[in-house]
């Protein structure tokens, strides 16, 4: 089983600030998991995976 670690963990590997980790969270733009329902955990590969796959724009002219 892969390790799961905290935004704090994920913001530190990518150089960006836990807030930032969890607004990509609630944008969708990277996968989580919920033990609890307060409790948020990221599988790192599975956040490297996503960060890695191109973003599509929703430009409406």
């Amino acid at each position: 089983m892969t390790e799961l670690v905290d935004a704090r963990v994920v913001a530190e590997r990518f150089a960006v600030k836990p807030e930032t980790v969890r607004t990509w969270t609630r944008q969708g733009r990277i996968p989580c998991i919920r033990p609890t329902r307060t409790t948020v955990r990221y599988d790192m590969a599975d956040v490297e995976k996503a960060l890695r796959r191109p973003r599509t724009r929703n430009c409406h002219a």
